[in-house]
């Protein structure tokens, strides 16, 4: 298939590209002028690239290309302050409703987010109530009714993969990443929380696999939950279980902070739906995944 591509120089649409281009698909991939690539040069040489700042050739290049799906993963101000931005929230949105309009194709697929459902405890399903209490997932769902509609209207198949908490290589923020980067530079100290919230810590290669399994798919329009569907870790874990892969003597000084107002203690959801639909929900074994992750930290940290 061919397929249009946006967010290919974010770290889960870098996972999706190469998966897509070894399973024989061909890319467009959209970014800015300033962007750079984070591809290989093996797979470097099978990606097509459109910038986002010439409508005309954007739109000349797509209606040559022909894409049979679009994959929409690009958003903005996805962290801190920038989530309540209301100018860069009510970009994404028009941005993502010109892509969903730019070209007739057979299937779009779209990320949301579990920052839908706001303040939640627990496993969350599709059809739980959704309470956001960020301009970011308010913007989200302002995305996914309009896509809903205008698929429908123009007997487009799609997807709405609501995303829970993710990691892995290339990854640019996070606990993850930032707590690596402290044992990288040798601090002696980690202030932090109790540790006790639990999040489903999901793979980016296991996510990319997903929706690829997603591609090509008839009658099955809709909502879905993408969750990591075997272990939900909670943060201590987690930073302890990197304090040991990292050999470091680093102190975690738990409970020295306290914990954000409205702080989500558990968030997870439920994907039967999804495999029901889709199949199976590749997964890596946590650890590996983890040590992956930490590897590439490592060496984008050398540079």
């Amino acid at each position: 298939m061919n397929i249009f591509v946006t967010g290919a120089t974010g770290y889960l649409g870098y996972h999706f590209v190469k998966v897509a281009i070894a399973q024989g698909h061909k890319v467009l991939c959209l970014r800015r002028p300033t962007s750079v690539s984070l591809f290989e040069p093996i797979v470097e040489k099978d990606i097509q690239w459109v910038n986002n700042d010439d409508e005309t050739k954007l739109r000349e290049t797509v209606n040559a290309f022909q894409p049979d799906v679009l994959f929409h993963a690009a958003w903005g101000g996805t962290r801190g302050k920038e989530r309540n931005d209301v100018a860069i929230q009510e970009h994404n949105t028009q941005m993502s409703k010109d892509l969903i309009m730019l070209y007739p194709y057979k299937q779009v697929i779209v990320l949301g987010s579990q920052a839908e459902y706001g303040f939640y405890v627990g496993p969350a399903m599709e059809t739980d109530a959704l309470k956001p209490n960020t301009v970011y997932g308010q913007a989200k769902i302002a995305t996914c009714e309009f896509l809903k509609e205008y698929c429908e209207a123009h007997d487009i198949e799609w997807q709405w993969i609501r995303l829970f908490t993710l990691f892995g290589e290339n990854q640019t923020g996070g606990l993850i990443k930032m707590f690596t980067e402290k044992c990288l530079k040798g601090e002696k100290v980690f202030n932090t929380t109790e540790g006790l919230q639990r999040y489903s810590y999901m793979y980016t290669f296991d996510i990319a696999k997903a929706i690829c399994m997603v591609m090509g798919s008839k009658g099955k329009s809709g909502i879905y939950n993408l969750s990591q569907p075997h272990d939900v870790f909670s943060n201590r874990q987690i930073l302890e279980h990197i304090k040991e892969l990292m050999h470091s003597d680093i102190q975690l000084n738990f409970g020295a902070m306290p914990y954000e107002e409205n702080q989500v203690m558990y968030m997870d959801g439920y994907v039967t739906k999804f495999e029901n639909a889709f199949g199976d929900i590749p997964h890596t074994d946590f650890e590996v995944a983890l040590e992956r992750t930490i590897e590439s930290i490592k060496k984008n940290y050398q540079k």
